[in-house]
């Protein structure tokens, strides 16, 4: 690995705004300094890594009795297994499945919450929720979610 470049992005203003960061295979990094505030939008793109990526959160909506996804390692990538936990801090369910569905049950009371993926060899790879917003943070607390699905879980916004 090479020189590392530090980037500034001075916006306009505050607002909701877009990187979008090809390596072209060159294995680049990306890494956010903490204290601000990161979504990584499930696309139909894969993201690939060599090496084990940070715990994740994402929100389970209110009324979510099941969460639905499909999950599997892109080819050369590091890992696959992975654990997912409530907001209580429970594994519900520790998934070593690469190219399958994946259902898991919602305990009650721990819908309208944030819950974490990861694990010591977690990697996404191809990767798609069903009936749950696909977004990650790496941050529980700054989450970005659809206006539409704030309003209608009561979610308390930050400014």
């Amino acid at each position: 690995m090479g020189d590392k470049l530090d980037l500034v992005f001075p916006v306009p203003a505050p607002g909701l705004y877009k990187f979008l960061f090809h390596d072209a295979g060159a294995y680049g990094e990306v890494n956010i300094g903490k204290g601000h505030t990161v979504v990584l939008p499930v696309t139909a793109q894969h993201f690939r890594a060599m090496a084990p990526v940070p715990d994740l959160y994402f929100y389970v909506p209110k009324g979510t009795q099941e969460i639905n996804y499909y999950y599997k390692r892109a080819d050369w990538q590091y890992g696959g297994a992975h654990q997912l936990t409530d907001a209580s801090g429970t594994v519900v369910k520790e998934v070593a499945v690469d190219g399958d569905y994946v259902s898991i049950p919602v305990p009650a009371g721990q819908d309208g919450k944030v819950w974490k993926i990861g694990g010591p060899t977690f990697g996404l790879g191809g990767f798609r929720f069903f009936n749950i917003p696909n977004y990650f943070s790496p941050n529980p607390n700054t989450l970005l979610l659809p206006r539409e699905l704030v309003t209608k879980d009561g979610l308390k916004v930050a400014r």
